[in-house]
């Protein structure tokens, strides 16, 4: 018991961790970072005991007092003085405290089973209480800092707990010793969950054109609808957000993909790494990460490219992010081949867009050629007339810079049809203001 409540703890800690960490992306004061932190370690159980007509497990008194519910909330004001005197350390741990996470979500679906059966419930009911237990705290969670609850987007957290509760329920008829199923089930839903993110296993999402239509939220349409242009799905339209603002608006878009940047009075820089985290599972399209850690255009110091790889290797391993998009040239105006190899090694499984750096390239054909060799996914350039010499495949052309919707009709003459905005979907064409979700509309369909 000792041990288990050890664990409990400890899974608690790693889910109020998540749930400052979350509230600290957007800006929460520090009441508002310890009752989300509160509700994402304490939620799910909350709800589970609310609904066996329990009363709350933290609301219980016990001796000793280290077992008593007050300890909880001790818990997660220890994980708030963590956040808040070692935030930029905690990066270097994210694989850490995501398996912190899965052992907590592992043994909260067993503890939420294991109470629903000693009430008099069917099996059936103790999985979904066991489910709500291991994820009922990142619901409320998402839903005190308004966003769309994570594991109701395609990620693998919820079913993990559902697989489990299954498995849990077969072991039992079998009739297998009841400490080895509760052992079993908890490593079972620690690796299904740990599988997903590894392999980013993800569940499909509904088809939109399932989708009901909602006035309220379709002013859009109103105002564009009739202007409508056919072929219009043939385009991808990536958007550059610069904050979880931005994320939310290109969410609700047709936007096809994100590229995630900071600091664009100065042409785009590296993101903050939080913000990488908390975009990329809060996206509903596929995020590419901005790799540049400096405005001098694009050659590196040696201590700057190792940055930039450093940056490669958090975000293929700690986030969510489909891709990376980045541009190294030579002194001479060519692809810096040595390093690009290096970034490619790096990435992995990531995407690479090789960005605007293609427009200074003094032979872009020759570039092109050489970024095929590389396996480069896409390129951003200007719409310039160079662009008319270089093959739409196997590397996807994605056209930005100064696009007016009127340049729509050119651009699929050309079979430009991968398109990259920024300014141009923003209130007062200024990143210092949101994007306005009815200029993307605009956008596409004038």
């Amino acid at each position: 018991m000792t041990f288990t409540l050890l664990i409990d703890y400890i899974g608690t800690f790693a889910f109020a961790i998540s749930g400052i960490r979350r509230a600290s992306a957007k800006r929460f004061d520090l009441f508002g970072a310890i009752v989300v932190g509160f509700a994402t370690a304490c939620g799910g159980g909350t709800l589970r005991d609310i609904l066996l007509g329990q009363t709350p497990f933290w609301m219980q008194a016990k001796t000793p007092f280290w077992e008593g519910g007050f300890t909880y909330l001790l818990v997660v004001l220890f994980a708030l003085l963590v956040v808040s005197t070692l935030g930029r350390y905690l990066m270097r741990m994210n694989e850490t405290i995501f398996l912190f996470d899965a052992i907590g979500l592992g043994l909260f679906t067993v503890v939420g089973i294991e109470k629903s059966l000693a009430c008099g419930f069917p099996i059936w009911v103790a999985i979904l209480m066991g489910t709500v237990t291991g994820a009922g705290g990142g619901v409320f969670r998402d839903i005190f800092i308004n966003v769309e609850p994570l594991i109701f987007r395609k990620d693998i957290y919820a079913l993990a707990c559902i697989f489990g509760g299954v498995f849990y329920a077969i072991c039992c008829e079998l009739g297998m010793n009841s400490v080895l199923t509760q052992i079993l089930t908890a490593a079972c839903v620690i690796g299904i969950r740990c599988l997903a993110m590894t392999r980013h296993w993800t569940l499909p999402v509904l088809r939109k054109d399932v989708a009901e239509y909602d006035e309220n939220d379709g002013r859009a349409w109103i105002t564009y609808g009739k202007n409508a242009a056919e072929g219009v799905e043939n385009f991808d339209l990536e958007i550059v957000a610069v904050s979880m603002e931005d994320v939310e608006i290109v969410n609700d878009s047709q936007a096809t993909r994100i590229e995630l940047c900071a600091h664009m009075r100065q042409g785009g820089l590296t993101p903050e790494r939080d913000f990488m985290v908390a975009a990329c599972e809060q996206s509903r399209v596929p995020v590419r990460i901005m790799i540049r850690p400096t405005d001098r255009d694009f050659f590196y110091t040696e201590a700057e490219f190792d940055q930039m790889l450093a940056d490669i290797a958090f975000v293929r391993t700690a986030t969510k992010a489909e891709g990376i998009s980045v541009g190294i040239l030579s002194p001479d105006f060519t692809v810096n081949m040595e390093r690009m190899r290096k970034v490619v090694k790096e990435a992995g499984r990531l995407k690479i867009t090789f960005n605007r750096a293609f427009e200074k390239l003094a032979d872009p054909v020759a570039g092109y050629s050489a970024l095929c060799k590389l396996g480069v996914n896409c390129i951003l350039a200007e719409a310039s007339e160079a662009l008319d010499q270089i093959p739409r495949a196997p590397v996807k052309i994605r056209v930005g810079g100064g696009l007016k919707p009127t340049d729509l009709p050119n651009l699929r003459a050309r079979g430009l049809m991968n398109i990259h905005m920024g300014r141009a979907v923003r209130k007062k064409l200024s990143y210092s203001h949101g994007i306005d979700s009815t200029k993307i509309w605009e956008f596409i369909h004038d």
